[in-house]
């Protein structure tokens, strides 16, 4: 128990109390717990990234713990009074004026020791615009506005500071995240990885294999690229290498692998839950809607190491080297329970909030059947403290995206930047799209995917929905390249940390998982010209595009692989492109052209190698 007593852990496991207190006796009011759960989090990265380069805790960083908690001590002690108040009409009192400006540095400098100076200068740049703003000539200058005005704006209303972003994290975010630290003390992440071994394992490139599956089921489970790959990689990665595959192949395997773990159903990433609040869709509809795309994905991805695999002329993995398929379901096959249960009680109509909270107890139940997981009370201390620390790294990004948002809320600039690319686009989708395409891998990169699905919807979501898209379509387009943004160089933040778990070199690993992604920066486009991908229309379209993208991501990994029966020349890789991207483009003459295209293709290349043989 002693390791339970550091100021860390203490931290973390009384705000997953607090937490589960919320969930089993109601959430409080927005201005008790969401400023709590902000504190909460500010104050672990205070003492987990300590003002002093060597490691120790300064007396600074125990300061600025104090004053983030006091502050939200004033909101607990004030909150039926900020509910009363009027807002534009009542005056600001002078403390909050004092402790809004208090509050607004310790989250910038929270986010610049947790996230680095990326998302902190966007923010520190927001925040100049918001008070110099006025000074610009022209369309993009905007009133000005006093500080009362702002701090009211950003800190006693939920449209900034403590808005959505913020919400999602305290409501429904962190109860994933504790069911996930449930699922990984007891032994269920290592259950994951060991099923996709014992599944693809004996097949030509077995291990890369098993690092798709086990990662695209981790991270439904995770939400976070970074944290997939190093909790699958450390397993995956050396298997690659000992196959034959190449360091920084093997990172890129895990990198893409990893990230797309964001896009897979059931339970996504944090983003998915922001999405769902931003566009009004229920959750479980998100999720439906995410489905094909996350497949083709994976799909093409699957292929890709299956040709490259090919290529190499590797094997699987001995049946002495994989887990006994008996011996993992006897052990921890009952952990496979809790992740079914979750998708029942969304699917039963249940919060959200109350479905992750039953699925991590039913993992203390279940785990309690078999020594081996029994999570005894070390455990529950330990899931508890894991869970507290994991959550800043979702609180800590929405909650600079709160601030974020509210500045360009309040001075109008999301509106004007819509209206920039609808007027540069010329009201034409296709570049409308591509500007979106480019502007949301520029604002992601470096950036956690809830940070960069946040800003990225706020500014371009209105731009898209202008053009007549329906709102899922344009909001999953925008949350799919903030997500590829972490695989997007110069900073791909996914791959550069496989690169260091696969000990490989860093351009090299970006650029091929880049490669090996590119299938996600096609089917995007495919299912805003036909949303049926999205189930958004006729169950026949919805099989046709489906068809069509298959066929089309499937020609792409043959075209970037270089091999099909045998090693492809140059003008045939450049054809099977253009088959993919004809097939994913989503019109009937382009499908019908690519499929009679691809056919010819393969016809002719399956009978020229069966005449070489």
């Amino acid at each position: 128990m002693k390791r339970f007593l550091n100021p860390v852990s203490v931290i973390a496991i009384l705000w997953s109390f607090s937490q589960l207190y919320w969930a089993f006796f109601g959430m409080l009011h927005v201005f008790i717990s969401r400023p709590i759960h902000l504190s909460l989090a500010m104050s672990i990265v205070f003492l987990t990234k300590p003002f002093k380069k060597n490691g120790s805790i300064h007396f600074f960083d125990y300061i600025l713990v104090f004053l983030s908690i006091v502050i939200s001590m004033m909101y607990f002690n004030d909150w039926s009074f900020l509910n009363d108040r009027i807002r534009d009409v009542d005056p600001v009192p002078i403390r909050y004026i004092w402790a809004g400006c208090i509050y607004i540095l310790l989250i910038i400098e929270t986010s610049r020791r947790l996230l680095g100076w990326g998302v902190t200068s966007v923010a520190v740049l927001a925040l100049f615009y918001n008070f110099a703003g006025h000074l610009i000539p022209g369309d993009l200058g905007h009133r000005f506005i006093e500080l009362p005005t702002f701090i009211e704006f950003q800190i006693l209303s939920v449209e900034g500071l403590l808005g959505v972003p913020l919400g999602v994290s305290a409501e429904v975010v962190f109860y994933f995240i504790l069911f996930s630290a449930a699922l990984d003390v007891s032994g269920g992440g290592k259950l994951f990885i060991d099923l996709a071994i014992r599944l693809t394992g004996r097949f030509r490139g077995g291990p890369a294999k098993a690092a798709i599956v086990s990662s695209s089921l981790m991270g439904t489970i995770s939400g976070s690229a970074t944290a997939n790959v190093v909790g699958t990689g450390i397993f995956t990665i050396p298997l690659m290498k000992r196959l034959g595959f190449t360091p920084h192949y093997s990172g890129a395997v895990e990198a893409v692998a990893s990230t797309g773990g964001q896009l897979m159903p059931p339970i996504m990433g944090a983003g998915a839950f922001i999405l769902a609040d931003m566009t009004g869709t229920p959750y479980l509809q998100v999720a439906a809607a995410a489905a094909l795309p996350a497949v083709i994905y994976y799909v093409s991805l699957f292929l890709m190491v299956d040709l490259e695999s090919k290529k190499l002329g590797l094997s699987g993995l001995s049946e002495d080297e994989m887990p006994v398929l008996r011996d993992l379901l006897v052990e921890r096959g009952l952990l496979l329970l809790p992740v079914v249960l979750i998708v029942g009680y969304m699917i039963a109509g249940f919060t959200l909030m109350w479905s992750a909270t039953s699925a991590a107890i039913g993992v203390v139940v279940l785990s309690w059947f078999r020594k081996s997981t029994r999570l005894g009370f070390i455990g529950i201390f330990e899931t508890l403290e894991k869970a507290g620390k994991m959550t800043i790294a979702v609180a800590i990004p929405c909650a600079i995206a709160g601030v974020i948002v509210g500045v360009v809320d309040d001075t109008g600039i999301g509106l004007k930047f819509s209206g920039l690319i609808v007027n540069v686009s010329k009201g034409m989708l296709f570049p409308a799209l591509c500007m979106t395409m480019f502007a949301c891998i520029i604002m992601g990169m470096g950036m956690p995917t809830a940070a960069a699905y946040i800003m990225s919807g706020t500014l371009l979501g209105p731009a898209l929905s202008k053009l007549g898209l329906p709102i899922l379509a344009s909001h999953m387009f925008i949350y799919y390249f903030a997500i590829l943004s972490m695989l997007t160089p110069p900073v791909a933040l996914s791959a550069y940390v496989a690169s260091g778990v696969a000990n490989s070199d860093l351009t090299k690993t970006g650029w091929k998982a880049f490669q090996l992604s590119l299938a996600g920066f096609l089917v995007p486009f495919a299912f805003v010209y036909n949303p049926s991908m999205l189930f958004i229309g006729s169950l026949w379209e919805t099989i046709w595009v489906t068809i069509t993208c298959i066929l089309g991501v499937s020609s792409l990994a043959v075209s970037i692989s270089g091999v099909l029966f045998k090693t492809l020349r140059y003008w045939e890789r450049v054809l099977f492109f253009v088959c993919a991207v004809l097939l994913v483009v989503s019109e009937n003459l382009t499908d019908f052209i690519g499929i009679g295209l691809l056919v010819s293709i393969f016809l002719i290349l399956f009978i020229r190698n069966k005449n070489e043989k």
